[in-house]
């Protein structure tokens, strides 16, 4: 047997709420899109092999999966091969780890004859969502997420909406080639020594989104869809500025932002951490354009751009018998 799996990658708006007791903690909101995509093969193996991209972090999930099933006697095959084609930069805001540990997992479960994992086994499996859990439900439904954030973090944070984005819009994405966004045990630091968000913004924000985010969505209403992505990603930028150094993790990255609103474009923003700056736009063409002015823009080449769909479905799994 081989599996295939493939997702999309993860943009994050922001959250909601940090460091008030009393009320969920994080919760968020983020789509996903077609490109950089993940996509990996598995097969049983008796040597345990993992190659191409992300190879040590494939090991790892791949053992932690395994182990996890052993404990509940559900192993069938004791190691694997993993092949990973494709997966998206890490630790650039796009989600890359939540993303990748999942499919291995997926394709752990499957090839362990455990193809009816639901999202909160499987991220069990793979380690992950014990703060955002935008990306783990992307993974498993695509389109745009928001959760409600959770009372503990070793818990999936509840989908409070699923909205499919309309299949013209796209997203352009600018990725720096000059840093790499807070991750790992800073990100742990980070979390620790910033202040809480005030109650009073958790509240903007949640308005933000109820009044403003979502109903436009669901309504196709580009013009106040892509403002309202633009005030709740900087409002939140702004609660990280002490750790930030302001409402982006860069000026370089807030001169990008400048420009792509310069240009025209209401919906920026920083993706998580960053350094991945995104702009929404209303048609393929407006992509292009956007694409190629931005590359004039910043000729040092600081920055990877291209284009990509939003993506409306979850993971595509794959699975071929010998």
């Amino acid at each position: 047997m081989k599996v295939t799996v493939r997702c999309s990658s993860r943009l994050h708006f922001g959250l909601l709420s940090f460091g008030i007791s009393g009320i969920r903690q994080f919760g968020g909101v983020g789509a996903m899109i077609e490109h950089p995509c993940v996509e990996l093969e598995a097969l049983p193996s008796e040597q345990g092999l993992a190659s191409g991209f992300e190879s040590e972090r494939v090991s790892h999930v791949a053992n932690h999966a395994l182990n996890y099933l052993a404990r509940q006697g559900q192993q069938s095959v004791s190691a694997l091969a993993i092949h990973v084609r494709h997966s998206p930069p890490a630790h650039v805001g796009l989600g890359s780890g939540t993303q990748l540990g999942l499919a291995v997992a997926r394709a752990v479960s499957e090839l362990c004859n455990k193809q009816s994992v639901g999202i909160n086994e499987l991220a069990r499996m793979a380690d992950r969502g014990r703060r955002s859990s935008v990306g783990t439900h992307g993974f498993f439904r695509g389109g745009l997420i928001v959760e409600s954030g959770t009372v503990e973090e070793s818990s999936i944070a509840p989908l409070l909406s699923r909205v499919a984005v309309p299949d013209a819009w796209r997203v352009v994405l600018a990725i720096p080639t000059f840093a790499q966004g807070i991750s790992g045990k800073r990100e742990e630091q980070a979390f620790r020594n910033m202040g809480p968000i005030p109650i009073e913004t958790t509240g903007k924000l949640c308005r933000q989104v109820m009044l403003n985010l979502l109903p436009s969505l669901i309504e196709s209403d580009f013009r106040t869809f892509s403002e309202s992505v633009y005030q709740f990603n900087r409002e939140v930028g702004e609660c990280f500025s002490m750790w930030q150094g302001g409402p982006y993790s860069s000026k370089q990255v807030e001169r990008a932002i400048q420009y792509f609103r310069s240009e025209g474009v209401q919906g920026v923003g920083q993706s998580s951490w960053g350094p991945t700056v995104f702009g929404i736009v209303e048609t393929n063409a407006d992509a292009d354009t956007l694409r190629v002015g931005f590359k004039k823009f910043f000729p040092e080449k600081a920055f990877q751009v291209s284009v990509s769909r939003f993506c409306n479905q979850g993971a595509e799994v794959t699975v071929v018998n010998s």
